[in-house]
């Protein structure tokens, strides 16, 4: 059939004289729809009627104009209906004496269309297409300005532009992405920049872009829809008159339109920015699979589209962007950032890496040319005022934040409360059940809300789920606003759930900690879920401890000292242990609890003795068994006193820490309690183990042994088979060692504790290692790296790095031995340990001469004997001077090799370590048979054979002798 363009209908219409002719024409009137639709559905038979009448005497045409909406969308949806319009006769056979209707008339036109639509001025049905006018201009090129210093989005950009890029195929889906995230992180700039380089290439968008600003959290200013249509369809070259006033015909016209320029090689790219809710952005995108837009929003958008969520920039991109800034607005020889790079970098961290917030110092500093960068750092460190500082003009963070605020409470005031009390925890994030305790909510609830303002991006979720965190100036933000609404939002009741929920849990979790529990509480099923919980919840239990008494709660630090303290203990947490004692003391002094007192004077005492400061532990052990003896706290005074013992014994004052040793093990005989008593015998035995007293160690640990099974104490029995397993293997009894140790590993594993378990799987692998088992030293050394990771015992992985590079050696993986054993000459060197460094350097020697890097092998055992000479460690010294002359002789350097052998017998030899000087004699009798002197090497190697003689049968006996016999007859074979 002939296609009427809109323009044409439009010109048609404005002129009644023509209006039968137009709508014979069409088959069916059509023009802009008026609100004047009919009130209810009519039959075919009167609506029919009124056309043909207002045919024949044209009068109100914007009646026919409804009319004929009210038919189509009839027959849409109604089969009978369309049935009857289809047998409606047309035309020539309604006016049989019009001339119009004689053969070859327009009206011999008849236009069937079943299953079609109206679109305002274009009517498509299935053989009816839109005429797109030839000189339609571009849609739009009137993209906002986009900034000069744009930085930091490089893989952001690449993504949204492959997107956006030309395809044959045709998508099944909306070309669409939607940029979401907080307030200020750039989400508008990253979509201007996409767009202006998306339509600078050729053929891209031809058909130009179409752009619009919502305004979305402003209740006041924001766009509907609608309203961006009008402006967009004249972009389009659609004519004022033909835009239809119904939304929804709006909409089918725009996406009508929309699909007829890319059907026609002119692809247009919407941009929609700063959109609130998928309801604003669902009838401006195009559904032609072709066009496409790009939109921005502050919520995560359900709108069948890619999400791209914009986190904030990255710590050198934020300083960059600062550089770029003062260097656009004043000129290359702004040279602030250079030269105070460390000032730039704490403005960055202050301003939260937040885009919006860096462009504001930004432009502060370039206000100010004369202004050091240190001087904001300053302004910016006071966080009370940090808001007030990061304004310039008409941009402010807090305003940014403030339409996000205001936005929330108008769709959710629950959510909004939420929002204000979360800064009232004070630790670096909340999970769901604090949150849920924190707002008077159930769980689910809670959750629901929280993932609210996760879509709202006021918060997000942490790495762990079910946990949740707020950027820095939000929270900032959040804290005044709840400061503002306390009262109304009843934030005092809210702490104090907050509290009592942490200290609850953490009391049902430590009592699981310290041993099984007969009816476990709700709060906390078992000894995994407890451990889980305070990991997660540890650095909030610290903030709460340390900030409570401010706020109002002075019982929650001393409740979280107890409690806390053995997950401190298990988790190497020390500094923690000191920071709870700190703040629990004055509380205790000021309530004059004498007993609460003491526990914080004995858990100021485990924090310096557990990481090996005895010294200090001291004072606070003997403050602390005064202050139960005081409080007659009979059970506690035993538990500091045994504790002294140990602090003391290590201070090297035996006498003293025998009597208090005794003193504890009265006290818990006299009171009867055998678990306590066994967790005493477990202390004196670390002490006498660690003070190498192994006689007494053993005795002690075997009656320690029977006490702790009999009162069932797992871990006491098994620190006391680590510590049996530890003197075994000082007193050359190995494989007795080692089966205490498995023995050990297997109750630890059995109870969970993960960090006991990897410290004595080191011990089993180190002492594996001792007797030539590499393969399953390596295994066992490798489990103890995977608790230590598991657990935070970052020191326990440390302690074996030396094992387990002595492992991988034997195994003859040179490579990785090396690098192990770099790593733990690295620690040495970091603890300024150079006895230990000297075993490392020497280590490392032997692994680069395994691997023949002689000279590498050699500068390092050059360091390693400097050092245990300083030491006046001559055994090890000797060993590297050993080595040193094998490094030495396959380098060609004879005569220092031969030097560096003797200066080895000599040491070996004043030791009287005659297996050792068998070993060296054999090299040098090696060394100096390769290098062409057999009558000096048949001397040492005489004098070897002589000491493996009287030795026995040892591993170098079988070299000495075939060296022997090569130098008798002349050869010269290598050891």
């Amino acid at each position: 059939m002939e296609v009427i363009s809109a323009r044409r209908l439009a010109e048609l219409s404005a002129r009644r004289d023509e209006a039968r002719a137009a709508w014979r024409e069409l088959g069916e009137l059509v023009s802009s729809p008026v609100p004047e639709r009919p009130a209810s559905p009519l039959p075919v038979s009167s609506a029919s009627a009124e056309l043909r009448a207002l045919e024949r005497a044209p009068g109100d045409l914007r009646r026919a104009q409804a009319l004929s909406v009210a038919l189509a969308e009839r027959a849409a949806v109604d089969p009978d209906f369309r049935a009857g319009l289809d047998d409606w006769p047309r035309g020539s056979r309604d006016e049989p004496n019009d001339p119009a209707s004689a053969p070859g008339s327009a009206s011999d036109v008849a236009n069937h269309v079943h299953g079609g639509t109206f679109f305002s001025a274009v009517f498509q049905g299935r053989d009816i297409t839109v005429q797109v006018p030839r000189e339609t201009p571009l849609a739009g090129s009137g993209l906002p300005v986009r900034a000069a210093n744009f930085t930091g989005r490089d893989e952001q950009l690449a993504e949204l532009l492959d997107l956006l890029r030309p395809r044959t195929e045709r998508h099944d889906g909306p070309v669409a992405a939607v940029v979401t995230g907080l307030a200020g992180v750039g989400k508008t700039e990253l979509v201007l920049q996409a767009a202006a380089r998306a339509t600078a290439e050729p053929g891209w968008f031809p058909g130009g872009v179409l752009f619009a600003d919502l305004l979305g959290y402003d209740r006041d200013l924001r766009l509907l829809p609608e309203r961006v249509l009008g402006p967009w369809l004249s972009a389009l070259g659609i004519a004022d008159a033909d835009i239809p006033a119904d939304p929804r015909a709006r909409v089918a016209l725009y996406r009508s339109v929309l699909a007829a320029c890319a059907e026609h090689g002119r692809r247009v790219l919407v941009v929609i920015d700063n959109a609130s809710s998928a309801d604003e952005v669902l009838p401006l995108l195009p559904g032609d699979g072709r066009n496409a837009a790009l939109v921005t929003s502050r919520h995560t958008l359900d709108v069948g589209a890619r999400l791209c969520e914009l986190d904030v920039l990255a710590a050198d991109a934020s300083v960059d962007l600062i550089r770029n800034v003062l260097r656009q607005a004043r000129g290359p020889h702004d040279t602030r950032v250079a030269d105070e790079p460390d000032d730039a970098l704490r403005i960055a961290e202050y301003c939260g890496r937040l885009p919006l917030a860096l462009r504001i110092c930004s432009a502060l500093l370039a206000d100010t040319p004369g202004r050091p960068l240190a001087s904001l750092a300053q302004a910016l460190a006071d966080a009370q005022r940090r808001l007030d500082h990061l304004t310039r003009e008409d941009r402010a963070v807090r305003a940014a934040f403030d339409l996000s605020h205001q936005h929330l409470e108008q769709v959710s005031p629950a959510c909004a409360r939420l929002f204000r009390l979360l800064p009232l925890n004070s630790g670096p994030d909340i999970g769901t059940s604090a949150a849920a305790h924190l707002c008077g909510a159930d769980e689910t609830t809670a959750e629901v809300m929280l993932r609210d303002l996760a879509r709202a991006h006021l918060i997000e979720p942490a790495r762990t789920w079910g946990r949740w965190r707020m950027h820095g100036l939000v929270r900032l933000y959040a804290d005044e606003r709840g400061a503002a609404r306390a009262d109304a939002d009843q934030a005092q009741a809210a702490l104090a759930r907050l509290m009592d929920y942490y200290v609850r849990t953490a009391v049902a979790a430590d009592a699981h900690l310290k041993g099984p529990v007969p009816s476990p509480a709700p709060l906390v099923r078992d000894r995994a879920q407890a451990l889980s919980w305070l990991e997660d919840e540890f650095a909030n239990l610290i903030c709460a401890a340390a900030f409570a008494t401010g706020l109002g709660h002075p019982a929650v630090p001393v409740a979280l000292s107890y409690c806390l303290a053995e997950f401190c203990s298990l988790r190497l947490h020390f500094e923690e242990m000191t920071l709870l004692a700190a703040v629990a003391l004055p509380v205790c002094r000021w309530t004059g609890d004498r007993a609460a007192e003491g526990w914080a004077q004995h858990l100021l005492g485990l924090s310096v003795l557990l990481p090996g400061r005895e010294q200090e532990a001291v004072e606070p052990f003997r403050t602390a068994a005064s202050l139960f003896r005081e409080a007659g706290a009979d059970d506690n005074e035993a538990s500091a006193l045994t504790y002294l013992a140990l602090a003391l014994a290590h201070a090297g004052r035996a006498a003293e820490a025998e009597e208090a040793n005794q003193r504890a093990l009265a006290i818990h005989r006299r009171t009867g309690d055998r678990a306590a008593e066994g967790r005493a015998v477990v202390v004196d035995s670390a002490r006498l183990t660690r003070t190498g007293q192994d006689d007494e160690a053993v005795a002690a640990l075997r009656k320690g042994l029977l006490v702790c099974r009999e009162s069932g104490d797992r871990f006491g029995e098994g620190r006391l088979l680590g510590f049996l397993g530890l003197v075994h293997g000082r007193n050359g009894q190995e494989e007795q060692g080692i089966e205490a140790l498995e023995q050990a590993v297997s109750i630890f594993r059995d109870i969970g504790d993960r960090r006991v378990e990897g410290e004595i799987q080191g011990d089993i692998g180190e002492a594996l290692v001792r007797v030539g088992r590499f393969a399953q030293a390596l295994r066992a050394l490798e489990e103890a790296a995977a608790c230590a990771e598991e657990s935070g015992s970052a020191s326990n992985e440390r302690r074996r790095l030396a094992a387990h590079g002595a492992a991988l050696h034997w195994l003859g993986r040179y490579d990785e031995a090396e690098k192990t054993l770099r790593r733990a000459l690295a620690v040495r060197r970091e603890e300024d340990d150079e006895p230990n460094q000297a075993v490392l350097l020497d280590s490392l020697g032997a692994t680069l001469l395994a691997a023949r890097r002689y000279e590498e092998a050699a500068d390092h055992l050059r360091q390693a004997i400097a050092l245990s000479r300083k030491a006046g460690a001559r055994a090890g010294e000797a060993e590297s001077q050993n080595r040193l002359g094998l490094a030495l002789s396959k380098t060609g350097q004879e005569a220092d090799a031969t030097a560096a052998f003797r200066r080895a017998l000599a040491v070996f030899r004043e030791r009287g370590d005659s297996e050792r000087e068998a070993i060296v004699l054999t090299n040098l009798g090696s060394h100096l048979l390769a290098s062409g002197h057999p009558a000096e090497a048949d001397l040492a190697l005489r004098q070897a054979m002589t000491l493996c003689q009287k030795l026995g049968d040892i591993p170098v006996k079988s070299v000495a002798a075939t060296l022997l016999l090569a130098s008798r007859l002349g050869g010269s074979s290598g050891a």
